[in-house]
């Protein structure tokens, strides 16, 4: 299943022309509406340099727009266009149909399960990677 989903993603992306990681920038800014540069590197695991090259092509290619925090002037805020929208709802209606027409039956409540474990362990993970990083004074990977 695992293995239909990532060539269904990667399907997906090369139909929209986005990489794996402009994929993850444009998910979360359809998960949280807004979202800082720096919380964009984190989720991607890119340097800022990265980041910068990334978000560039995205808002180039009319996925995402670049604003300025209000309340801290040192703070580049993204926000998806309406073009991102488009693109992200499109990806959506495509899951809820497919996920429609199978029926998991009593896998599904397995899979999320897993799921929320897997999230809750990942948080400690990172959690604990953040603090170590401050004690030391090095970047942690994420």
């Amino acid at each position: 299943m695992l293995d239909a989903f990532e060539e269904f993603d990667a399907l997906w992306r090369s139909d929209w022309g986005l990489s794996a990681n402009e994929a993850i920038v444009i998910t979360l800014l359809w998960e949280s509406g807004i979202a800082s540069v720096s919380d964009a590197a984190r989720r991607t695991g890119l340097s800022s340099g990265g980041i910068t090259a990334l978000v560039d092509r995205l808002i180039r290619d009319g996925y995402v727009a670049r604003q300025d925090d209000a309340g801290d002037r040192r703070r580049t805020l993204l926000r998806l266009t309406k073009e991102g929208v488009r693109t992200r709802a499109a990806l959506d209606d495509v899951l809820i149909e497919t996920a429609g027409r199978v029926d998991l039956g009593p896998a599904s409540e397995a899979f999320q399960a897993l799921t929320t474990v897997f999230r809750e362990r990942s948080e400690r993970v990172r959690e604990n990677l953040g603090a170590r990083a401050a004690d030391t004074g090095d970047v942690a990977p994420l």
